[in-house]
């Protein structure tokens, strides 16, 4: 088995179509490690949403593109003798979508990406006649569910 033979046929509309899909997949991946270090070191209130939001996405789409391209590009235009390469190919292309879905969801589920508590203190003052009471209240936002980065 030749690493370097053709899975699709040479010039074929489904090999063109394969490399520009791993094309923006690899931006995407790019894409998705800049938002999760901004999330970690930003800490934005939006961080658990947008993390999870990615989370999802890694979950689905691989598997979805993994099936498409088995049963309406690789099979209708598959190099000779190339189906040992195409798996092998598929499994290596498991191996890292596994590991991007697996670690954006534990980050997504952890505490690193969770948005602090908003807690509402008020505090009253009554003037010493005893006539009037003044009531001050102001929101916080606690950082003590989060863990120390």
């Amino acid at each position: 088995m030749d690493p370097k033979a053709p899975i699709y046929r040479a010039g074929s509309k489904q090999q063109h179509v394969v490399y520009a899909v791993a094309l923006v997949s690899a931006i995407l991946a790019v894409l998705t490690f800049v938002a999760v270090v901004y999330v970690l070191y930003a800490s934005p209130s939006y961080g658990q949403g947008l993390v999870t939001g990615l989370a999802a996405f890694w979950v689905i789409w691989p598997p979805l593109w993994f099936y498409y391209e088995y049963f309406w590009l690789y099979r209708s235009a598959a190099a000779p003798d190339s189906f040992e390469m195409f798996k092998h190919g598929q499994q290596v292309a498991v191996a890292i979508w596994a590991g991007i879905s697996l670690t954006l969801s534990g980050l997504a589920a952890s505490d690193f990406v969770r948005p602090g508590q908003l807690t509402l203190e008020c505090k009253s003052s009554v003037h010493t006649s005893g006539e009037s009471a003044v009531f001050s209240c102001h929101r916080q936002l606690s950082d003590e569910s989060k863990p120390v980065k």
